[in-house]
């Protein structure tokens, strides 16, 4: 969904200017995507972690906008466990995971992220966050 792409790309679009900044500083970094594929993974998670305070707080919010693609907004729990019961009834969970493999697999593709073990060790840690949120509850 355009709407939910666009959520995320502007929640990471400080990392763009960062990682600029670190281009000019390191020419031979070339890790600002990668970067920013951090933190879109971690916001994904953060968003099913945070899911019920956002709701109740009116934020916007993956797990809710997923669900609203599918139900109407009125009838979307605000209890996280129900949310993710109905995202799994509804496929949505497998949706999460798969935009959230998506960004993974581009950003271990690029083979300079050897040169920088925290920063894959973050995607990959942030991408498990995703796996467990949606399947512990």
């Amino acid at each position: 969904n355009e709407e939910i792409t666009k959520y995320l790309m502007g929640k990471s679009s400080d990392n763009v200017f960062y990682g600029r900044v670190l281009e000019i500083m390191v020419p031979e970094w070339n890790l600002t995507n990668e970067l920013r594929i951090q933190t879109i993974l971690f916001d994904i998670g953060k968003d099913i972690e945070d899911y019920e305070q956002d709701v109740h707080g009116g934020f916007p919010n993956i797990l809710h906008m997923f669900l609203t693609l599918k139900l109407e907004a009125s009838k979307v729990p605000a209890n996280p466990a129900e949310a993710v019961e109905l995202a799994s009834r509804f496929g949505i969970s497998n949706e999460i995971l798969g935009l959230a493999t998506g960004y993974r697999t581009q950003a271990v593709a690029n083979l300079e992220l050897t040169r920088a073990p925290s920063l894959k060790a973050a995607i990959n840690r942030n991408f498990t966050k995703i796996e467990e949120a949606l399947k512990s509850r």
